[in-house]
């Protein structure tokens, strides 16, 4: 679909997701290698603290962290797209799409989406099943929302971020000051936070690229930040030509 074509808010039928959800099911459980998640935290708890270091030493602020880790996970999702067709091709080649009716291998699953609310169910219920073992919740769906430039939009919601377990945000991370008058509402200021979702909403970004959408992703909201829950947005920007080649910008 593309960001000028009027999308439905169906989403795909209640077969086809129990279908993809049991599939990615069964690629987590047997077709995926593990890797134990305390190492994966230590480890991505590591590459944040080293950004952060050089972040803060060389004076460019938390948000140089931020688009650090991004672009990151922008290069690993223009990779991983490949590897998500590959491992899921078998599994899916025979999966009917809400609008055409016919099976797809994995890319086309995603290219022929009828609308950007089946993009996010297969991102959920699927990639995110089949490489973390979790299905973050889809809200806040809009076919055409004001605050995101009357563009479509949904939300993936999580209680705990990935790769955060006993991770606490020092003040000068988690966008509150010692400092009376430098933060805003509630004592803090989102510019100023470190986003422990930067790389996965770079990842998604990335990704979804490679597989011919280009999206905008942000992180409004985050546990560590004090949040009920941590929240990726996810804004449909246009359909890219076929013919346009991946960047690693």
């Amino acid at each position: 679909m593309s960001a000028g074509s009027p999308p439905s808010q169906e989403g795909l039928p209640p077969n086809v997701v129990r279908q993809l959800t049991a599939s990615a099911d069964e690629l987590w459980n047997h077709s995926t290698e593990k890797i134990n998640a305390e190492v994966v935290a230590l480890t991505y708890g590591s590459l944040v603290a080293n950004l952060a270091r050089e972040a803060l030493s060389s004076g460019a602020g938390v948000a140089a962290i931020n688009t650090r880790l991004d672009e990151m996970g922008y290069n690993i999702g223009l990779r991983l797209a490949d590897d998500f067709a590959s491992r899921t091709h078998s599994l899916f080649a025979n999966t009917p799409t809400r609008r055409t009716g016919d099976g797809a291998n994995s890319v086309s699953l995603l290219r022929r989406c009828a609308d950007f609310r089946e993009t996010a169910e297969i991102i959920s219920k699927v990639a995110f099943k089949m490489y973390l073992g979790e299905s973050p919740a889809i809200t806040d769906f809009a076919l055409s929302s004001p605050a995101d430039g009357n563009r479509p939009a949904f939300s993936l919601e999580f209680v705990e971020p990935p790769f955060s377990s006993h991770v606490m945000l020092p003040p000068v991370l988690n966008g509150r000051s010692t400092s009376a008058g430098e933060t805003g509402a509630g004592g803090k200021s989102r510019e100023d936070a470190l986003s422990y979702l930067s790389m996965i909403a770079g990842v998604i970004r990335g990704a979804l690229f490679a597989l011919g959408l280009e999206v905008i992703t942000s992180t409004p909201r985050c546990t560590l930040w004090g949040d009920s829950i941590s929240e990726i947005r996810v804004v449909l920007v246009r359909k890219i030509p076929a013919s346009a080649p991946p960047s690693d910008d």
